[in-house]
């Protein structure tokens, strides 16, 4: 029997060694084998010490470090915390360890509770995310050359919305321009200004790994950027036949699919998929949970709000009691348990943009415009995506300070106006945005006229928050509104007859995605 190791990053042989031994002694062999790659593998890892290291010299860092980055990998929850509790060993065993360092910082990240985006964890956001950006710093202190430590580092500053992230992503790239991880965090920064050049850079990757599966995810989410939603749809197919485990890939098809119009049957069916992967994820049960109460599915509904509890899930659960008090026009009570949510979490995306949209009194439309102000004062993402820039266009013209919001939407509409409808990745889409805000200033025909091209363009504008929302008070009994709203209502109820049908995922769904 002959046995080598090989380096997979050049292909040169670090050991190699035949045996000849009868069957019988097929343990011992196994025991010497262990013991000889052992060696030679402590004998690779030499020189790569010191505050400029990425490796380690320590078998067992590098161990707990190999089978962390596995678990983490697989993208579920339980999985998820056993990796992060390893690659925490492997940075005890030797803090000089760059690799581990960057792998722990996504493991935080990962680690979050944060609403509608990919994180798979249980922890605060605020606390995971000061724990990424801990580890990202460890990993520039340990190798500063190093081009990964800085993509972790940027990503980290990046989804707390701290200044430096772009610098830090531009100098990982500098450092590391092949390697393919580098690449794609700089591709995602690339993305916000230059679509096509960030999928250009992206594509040789794909290119040398046309199976692996996290890249096809990743690529999606760049088409995602650039508007081309059918071509994002057609990778995660991809993805998910080259892993149909991958829990990632029907969570962000299914993102994607509901923002569809007539197409909630699809999205439904793939997060039910990811659900049954992955169980343990309370963001995902709460997102099955909207869609049950928003179809009247009450069995199903009663399921998913018993997982929450099972998982200790009460936020999320407040998070649900609070959109349904929202759409249902119990809007003292969606302001307390959004507020309370706030409370905790002054950050929130989701809170504070719903929060933001609720009917009420002067005092309470002054006291959402000073809570988007001191989110926006620290975060730089805020500040240049306008995430916020509708309600701040809304919420002065209901204060009646209207050169405050035609000037607020003069800042924004030409961009709002050079993006795409909708996708998964919302800084890059102008979704209801712009509608709302031109409803709001007076602009009833061309908002009209915005909410029409977005139901054109295949958008599927949440019917039910519409309703409520003030914003579209001064055009709620206009013909042109109300056919919008009775069409995204017909092709929702088609969609909702076709999950009754059939609730689960099946192969023919799989291979209509991007179709």
């Amino acid at each position: 029997m002959a046995v080598q190791l090989v380096s997979t990053g050049d292909g040169g042989h670090l050991w190699a060694e035949t045996y000849d031994r009868p069957a019988t002694d097929v343990f011992a062999v196994q025991d010497d084998i262990a013991k000889r790659v052992t060696e030679a593998l402590s004998v690779a890892l030499a020189g790569k010490t010191g505050p400029g290291s990425i490796g380690t010299t320590n078998v067992a860092a590098y161990d707990a470090y190999l089978r962390g980055k596995q678990l983490v990998a697989r993208r579920e929850t339980k999985a998820l915390e056993e990796g992060v509790a390893l690659l925490e060993k492997a940075v005890a065993i030797d803090p000089d360890f760059a690799r581990a360092w960057v792998k722990l910082a996504a493991a935080y990240e990962l680690s979050s509770r944060n609403e509608g985006a990919t994180t798979i964890g249980r922890m605060p956001s605020e606390q995971a995310y000061a724990l990424s950006e801990r580890a990202a710093r460890r990993a520039v202190e340990s190798a500063p050359d190093f081009g990964m430590a800085h993509a972790a580092l940027g990503r980290a500053l990046q989804i707390q919305g701290k200044d430096g992230y772009s610098e830090e992503k531009e100098r990982a790239f500098a450092l590391s321009p092949h390697d393919p991880e580098v690449i794609g965090a700089y591709a995602g920064n690339l993305s916000a200004t230059d679509a096509h050049g960030a999928l250009k850079l992206f594509e040789p990757l794909l290119a040398l790994e046309p199976r692996d599966s996290r890249l096809r995810i990743g690529y999606a989410g760049l088409l995602d950027s650039d508007g081309q939603i059918d071509a994002a749809l057609a990778q995660y197919r991809e993805a998910i036949r080259i892993d149909p485990a991958n829990v990632t890939a029907y969570y962000r098809a299914s993102s994607t699919v509901w923002l569809m119009v007539g197409r909630g049957d699809l999205s439904l069916r793939l997060m039910r998929r990811a659900v049954k992967l992955d169980p343990d994820n309370p963001d995902q049960v709460l997102i099955s949970a909207y869609m049950y109460w928003h179809w009247e599915e009450a069995g199903l509904l009663s399921d998913a709000k018993q997982s929450l509890r099972r998982l200790g899930a009460k936020r999320e659960l407040q998070v649900l009691d609070a959109w349904i008090a929202m759409v249902t026009s119990q809007t003292d009570d969606a302001r307390r348990l959004y507020g309370a949510l706030l409370s905790d979490a002054p950050k929130d995306y989701w809170a504070l943009q719903a929060f933001t949209r609720l009917r009420g009194t002067p005092a309470d439309y002054q006291d959402a415009l000073q809570r988007i102000a001191a989110v926006v004062a620290g975060d730089v993402r805020a500040r240049e995506s306008g995430g916020y820039a509708d309600s701040v266009v809304c919420l002065n013209a209901w204060l009646g300070n209207e050169t405050a919001a035609i000037e607020e939407l003069a800042r924004w509409e030409t961009l709002w106006r050079s993006r795409h409808a909708f996708g998964f990745i919302m800084d890059h889409a102008r979704n209801d945005w712009l509608g709302r805000s031109l409803a709001c200033v007076g602009r009833d025909d061309d908002a009209l006229t915005e909410l029409e091209a977005l139901v054109k363009e295949g958008c599927n504008i949440a019917w039910r928050d519409m309703a409520v929302d003030p914003a579209y008070d001064a055009i709620r009994d206009d013909p042109r509104f109300k056919a919008v709203i009775e069409k995204l209502k017909a092709a929702d109820a088609a969609a909702r007859a076709r999950f009754r049908a059939r609730p689960d995922l099946n192969d023919a769904d799989i291979e209509s995605m991007g179709m």
